[in-house]
């Protein structure tokens, strides 16, 4: 033992790695560069729903903040004329708080053979895990009791019928042409067309560039 924890010890300090932790902290558990690479990759392919859609703080188990239901319309209104009132409709949206997690097993032995940081490393894979999550669940949830009901944007449009359907046959991304994406233009609200984002799988990245062509280069 007493062979092992000198080698180790000196491992460690060659890779600027602390002997031993306590706790779990950041600063407790620095990320070894042998791993920092894989992880910041993994991590960006994640979090679109974290960093990108609304946080509502839930103060209470399930908080119903009000919302539009029926706006106003203003027009002209000429002097000396009566109008009537102009009064929008407001709802509830309903917000409940959901939980996901798991339980990671972790010998012991793992932290003893290793010159790695276990705690630290196994906290940025969970982080990147509850990214990837939180992304399934905000595009693709479907509703079912897998998802406690709630369904995703992907979900949600298809129930709008914010779809495009392209021709028969048509099953692959190399299928597409501008103009079905043209026609998802069409479907999206002209007041945040200015705002919104849009994504596609990244299995989409080899074939958006075919949309370019000699007469129109700048599709893509």
């Amino acid at each position: 033992d007493g062979l092992r924890q000198k080698l180790m010890t000196e491992a460690r300090s060659v890779l600027g790695i602390q002997q031993r932790w306590t706790g779990q902290t950041t600063s407790e558990f620095p990320l070894p560069s042998t791993y920092s690479a894989e992880i910041q990759i993994l991590a960006a392919e994640y979090g679109v729903v974290r960093n990108e859609m609304t946080k509502f703080p839930l103060g209470i188990g399930t908080a119903k903040p009000p919302r539009h239901k029926t706006g106003m319309t203003f027009a002209k209104v000429p002097i000396n004329t009566a109008f009537g009132e102009l009064n929008p409709a407001f709802e509830f949206a309903t917000l409940e708080p959901h939980k996901v997690g798991g339980i990671v097993i972790t010998p012991r032995e793992l932290d003893w053979g290793s010159i790695v940081a276990i705690g630290q490393y196994l906290a940025k894979l969970a982080a990147v895990e509850f990214a990837r999550v939180e992304d399934y669940w905000g595009f693709l949830a479907d509703g079912t009791a897998t998802y406690e009901s709630v369904k995703g944007v992907c979900a949600i449009a298809a129930d709008n019928s914010k779809v495009v359907t392209m021709g028969a046959g048509n099953t692959a991304p190399a299928d597409a042409t501008v103009a079905n994406f043209r026609s998802l233009f069409g479907l999206v609200n002209s007041r945040v067309l200015s705002t919104g984002k849009w994504y596609l799988n990244a299995t989409w990245r080899c074939w958006l560039p075919e949309l370019n062509t000699e007469a129109n280069q700048y599709t893509y």
